[in-house]
């Protein structure tokens, strides 16, 4: 799955906090804490209100730049007017601790074109030593309460190649921080954890060889899982067919893998970390598109198609928001065209030689129904962010869709409570 340079103004993450098992404990459901982060640009001339960070528990200010010799940087050093803006966007986040004083601000590092360096710096202990050291200054100086590393990716690389090593040396930066927090928590007697989390990919392809997840899970205290961009108008192979960005099950063709899809990544997760309270599940807010694409493959289900390159030899496609696509801002597809895909479960639109898939109510309410189905807790938490290059945490967008599945949480966990044993004393 490629990882887009564009930006997307909102991804959901539900995170599980028990498991797939029948049975939940009711002490789980009373103790699981709700979780609700959201990811915030440091370059977009705009702010966080304080109505978006009551509702929030963590923030993740996006991106600190990394750069070879181990040092961040606030801003970009290619763009010194962007530093200023950083800064004073940074000293407003960290205002928002007056109106929420539990909110956690995070920072993070990496993302698809400041990961080139990962591999280089972590393959050493004196490069990971250096790094580390680096987030702790920046921890110390800024008052953050941990760091979330985006490197895409270990291994198979993304913007850049990546090495077989690069999946070892991950788990050991990983440890080696969490020890250096430790320490440092104990030094300035620090009252509350250091947190530590990343951004994992949603293939096999990108999963298999670059992230030891069993090791890298004891580390972490979340992952944001990238369960989104099966598919898209890539400038690669991977844009050859149509399909939509998160489809909930394998939905494909029995030619294509049955790998492409939410729930196949999901389990895969699950079955390598075995500790869903960690796990983050990725909803898009937007859709994907392509404007040239052919006839259907099979003519029993005309979602899946053969794209055709533009005259510079590209697919030719991109993004839309659902907030642009329901009120027609400057697009031109009719939701009221769309079908939905029984097997998919979500939807999407063929008009003329174009295609889109995106996400709406029906689709967003079937992603909660699967949270129900697997029984993964008592209680779910999402998280609203924009994960790739630039990262988005505000509610602006996909109000509607964001509410559906705030009701869908409130309503599972009062079936959870409807099911206790009120007679039990908790401890």
């Amino acid at each position: 799955m490629r990882c887009t340079k564009f930006f997307f103004h909102f991804i959901l993450l539900v995170s599980f906090n028990c498991t797939f098992s029948k049975s939940v404990l009711s002490d789980n459901i009373i103790n699981c804490p709700k979780r609700i982060v959201g990811y915030y640009t440091s370059w977009l001339n705009k702010y966080i209100t304080e109505a978006q960070a009551r509702k929030l528990t963590h923030v993740i200010y996006s991106f600190i730049s990394l750069h070879s010799n181990a040092t961040l940087y606030i801003g970009d050093l290619k763009n010194p007017d962007s530093k200023m803006l950083a800064e004073v966007k940074l000293q407003h986040l960290f205002s928002m601790r007056k109106v929420n004083p539990n909110l956690k601000i995070m920072f993070a590092i990496g993302g698809w074109e400041n990961s080139q360096y990962f591999s280089h710096i972590t393959s050493t202990y004196q490069g990971r030593a250096s790094l580390i050291l680096e987030i702790i200054r920046m921890i110390d100086i800024y008052d953050f309460d941990g760091v979330d590393v985006d490197w895409e990716y270990p291994t198979t690389g993304g913007a850049v190649e990546g090495v077989p090593e690069d999946k070892r040396n991950y788990v050991l930066f990983m440890k080696e921080m969490r020890e250096a927090f430790n320490h440092y928590e104990l030094k300035i007697r620090r009252y509350s954890k250091l947190l530590i989390s990343f951004a994992g990919a949603a293939g096999e392809w990108t999963l298999s060889p670059g992230f030891d997840l069993t090791n890298l899970s004891i580390y972490v205290d979340f992952i944001n899982i990238m369960s989104y961009d099966y598919f898209g108008a890539w400038d690669s192979k991977w844009g050859a067919f149509t399909g939509p960005p998160a489809p909930l099950y394998h939905g494909s063709l029995r030619s294509m893998s049955g790998k492409m899809n939410v729930d196949w990544t999901i389990k895969y997760y699950y079955c390598n970390s075995k500790d869903l309270g960690k796990l983050n599940m990725g909803i898009p807010l937007y859709g994907r598109y392509w404007n040239n694409v052919g006839e259907p493959i099979d003519k029993n289900d005309d979602m899946w198609r053969m794209a055709i390159k533009n005259r510079k030899g590209k697919y030719d496609g991109g993004h839309i928001t659902w907030r642009s696509l329901k009120n027609k801002i400057n697009c031109t597809w009719d939701i009221k065209n769309s079908k939905y895909h029984n097997k998919a479960k979500v939807p999407y639109i063929v008009e003329r030689n174009r295609f889109l898939s995106f996400e709406n109510p029906r689709s967003i309410r079937e992603k909660m129904n699967y949270v129900e189905k697997k029984n993964l807790g008592g209680s779910y938490q999402f998280v609203i962010l924009k994960v790739k290059m630039p990262i988005v945490a505000v509610l602006m967008d996909g109000v509607e869709l964001v509410r559906i599945i705030v009701n869908a949480l409130d309503v599972l966990i009062l079936k959870k409570l409807l099911n206790l044993d009120l007679n039990k004393s908790f401890t």
